[in-house]
């Protein structure tokens, strides 16, 4: 309560919705009174049912992964309307490096992915958009879910069998270093850092938190 009337928050959630977390989130946000909205720029492969994203701007087939790259820049220029803005699976609105080869990346071959990856890196590096919003005052968050933030180098001292079980180029010296860069610029622009899988906090700055996945239980029977 602030001056006697109830803050309403505008919050968005972009640009994934791995593991339902983001609908789940801005359901709850809502309950809670807030303004809240998903933008998914791909619904995840594993065909969620629990709770759908609130819009789908892109889609499985080459045109609707081409034009994606356009509508990218309307959800930036969305998200400017916000207060605060969450992103799931470490990534950003603007192109980010394809890590993993499910989804909609799954009909190109892992070259093609790797190319993707290199041509996109002047966006992974500098991570433009996150820039802006922070500079116009807008409120990041971060969750980090997976592969976003496992780094190749650190598995293989762990003996962690992900390294092995993933595609080609996968986990590599070059995917290595963006993902260094990026949790640094995380941990310089974003308010918040979030982890859900607790071996993630090896490639993750000191200051990120770990982060349960949401669950929804119903007709729970309790003795």
């Amino acid at each position: 309560m602030h001056g006697g009337e109830e803050i309403i928050i505008k919050i968005l959630l972009v640009p994934h919705d791995a593991g339902n977390v983001s609908p789940l989130m801005a359901r709850r946000f809502r309950e809670m009174g807030h303004d809240a909205r998903t933008i998914i720029f791909a619904q995840s492969y594993l065909g969620y049912k629990v709770e759908p994203p609130d819009k789908v701007i892109g889609g499985r087939g080459v045109k609707a992964l081409l034009l994606l790259e356009i509508k990218r820049w309307w959800v930036l220029y969305h998200a400017l309307k916000y207060d605060v803005v969450i992103f799931t699976y470490g990534s950003t609105i603007l192109p980010s490096p394809i890590f993993i080869g499910y989804g909609p990346s799954s009909r190109f071959g892992p070259k093609l992915r790797f190319i993707y990856t290199k041509l996109t890196y002047i966006f992974s590096y500098f991570m433009w958009d996150v820039r802006l919003l922070h500079f116009l005052g807008k409120k990041l968050v971060v969750l980090f879910q997976g592969g976003d933030a496992r780094q190749g180098r650190i598995l293989r001292k762990l003996n962690y069998p992900d390294v092995t079980e993933e595609p080609p180029n996968y986990y590599s010296d070059y995917t290595d270093r963006i993902k260094t860069r990026r949790a640094k610029l995380w941990n310089r622009y974003a308010s918040v850092i979030y982890y859900h899988n607790p071996d993630l906090w090896h490639g993750l700055p000191e200051r990120s938190k770990f982060l349960g996945y949401p669950l929804e239980v119903k007709n729970a029977k309790v003795d």
